[in-house]
């Protein structure tokens, strides 16, 4: 499948490349897998790009928001469940709940201008979390709650222009040391309206 529509969403989720990668739909949640690999990283100070992870995404102009609650079958490390924000090959953005080194998941970010800048977030408690990203003008911010209250993972500015075909905001999963996993995105929503309070995330 290299599409599929969710409620409440009002465009389809297509893969980013031509590939037909396994979807699993029910209830309106999304199940995506990632297979052995699977990555999107311009890793710095090197040539290396790697966008074997199939992205999921939808055109989104002017201000948005979008938001999901996720559940990762962490199995390896830096197995991870994505929100992505993607331009074209070399400027694009991601939200991450991800297994670290020391088998704990965690929140990290990632943004590519050319090259990826990663940045590590702070630990999550086991379960499901939400990710959010949002643009109000060129500013981007992201954030995650896993219990009561919104916490801002990163909040930077973003070239949005110049790129065919716009900016485009999507789901991802990855397993870039491991042999594939799978992760669940519920209650996806998106709305044509950014977060202004950057701070409290409300």
């Amino acid at each position: 499948m290299t599409s599929f529509r969710l409620p409440g969403v009002p465009d389809e989720f297509r893969s980013l490349r031509p590939v037909d990668r396994d979807v699993e739909l029910d209830d309106g949640a999304v199940t995506l897998r990632a297979d052995a690999g699977d990555d999107l990283f311009n890793r710095p100070g090197t040539e290396s790009v790697v966008h074997s992870a199939t992205v999921f995404a939808l055109p989104v102009e002017g201000d948005f928001t979008l938001e999901a609650e996720v559940e990762v079958d962490f199995r390896e490390c830096f197995d991870s469940a994505v929100l992505v924000g993607y331009l074209d090959g070399l400027h694009w953005f991601k939200l991450c709940a991800e297994l670290d080194e020391l088998g704990r998941p965690r929140i990290m970010s990632v943004v590519t201008r050319d090259r990826s800048d990663d940045a590590t977030g702070i630990h999550l408690p086991a379960g499901p979390v939400r990710l959010r990203m949002s643009r109000v003008g060129t500013m981007i911010s992201l954030h995650h709650r896993a219990e009561d209250r919104w916490e801002l993972a990163r909040y930077f500015g973003f070239p949005l222009s110049g790129a065919e075909g716009g900016l485009r905001a999507g789901l991802a999963v990855q397993s870039p040391r491991g042999t594939g996993t799978t992760a669940i995105f519920r209650d996806v929503t998106l709305r044509a309206s950014g977060i202004t309070e950057v701070r409290s995330g409300e």
